[in-house]
């Protein structure tokens, strides 16, 4: 399943965590997980595994 969602209006800052990771807040960034898709086995949210793509704003 490919899922395709936007969240706008975010501020970007450095912070000490390992690169191409990033960090967010809470249920700012729900949008960007699909509900339907959780873990295998504890059938919770895959919240640690979502691939985002950054793009500056206009």
């Amino acid at each position: 399943m490919r899922w395709h969602e936007y969240a706008f209006t975010f501020v970007l800052f450095p912070y000490d965590i390992p690169q191409r990771c990033l960090a967010t807040h809470f249920p700012e960034a729900n949008v960007l997980v699909p509900i339907s898709t959780t873990a295998r086995k504890s059938n919770t949210s895959v919240y640690k595994t979502v691939p985002v793509r950054l793009k500056k704003g206009e």
